[in-house]
């Protein structure tokens, strides 16, 4: 995991904008067998990312974001993660369309189903720029 103290001194180096953690999410395998399987479920240590964002004060990013219970993304962006990556959950659907035969933009199509499920019920950020751009007129 990331120690909080040397988070705290990186940032004050080399004030980094954000900052990518570990906390107990797993990257997804990108090569061999491991590719196309079901990636390993993770679980989030809260209070040590909340000792992180305390640290640093700075946005958090969470790599090996799929596959993460529900319940601890939305913990996770409580308490400092600003940017969670997902790439094997919008990979491996991608892969599999190709693999069956289906055309680029069958398998495309495949990804943007995952990406609006992603939006709309795991990060919920459906309208998030209307919802950011009303809280930048009301606050001027």
């Amino acid at each position: 995991f990331t120690d909080p103290d040397e988070a705290r001194e990186f940032v004050r180096l080399t004030g980094v904008d954000w900052l990518s953690v570990s906390v107990g999410s797993v990257h997804g395998p990108i090569a061999g067998a491991a590719r196309t399987q079901e990636k390993v479920h993770a679980r989030i240590d809260i209070e040590h990312l909340a000792k992180l964002r305390d640290a640093t004060g700075i946005p958090l990013v969470l790599h090996g974001g799929s596959s993460i219970e529900q319940e601890y993304i939305d913990k996770a962006i409580q308490n400092g993660i600003a940017k969670v990556n997902v790439c094997t959950e919008i990979r491996q659907p991608y892969e599999r369309a190709i693999a069956s035969g289906v055309t680029v933009q069958d398998a495309q199509h495949a990804v943007g189903e995952v990406m609006d499920r992603l939006i709309t019920q795991v990060f919920h950020t459906q309208g998030s720029a209307t919802h950011l751009n009303d809280l930048v007129e009301h606050s001027a």
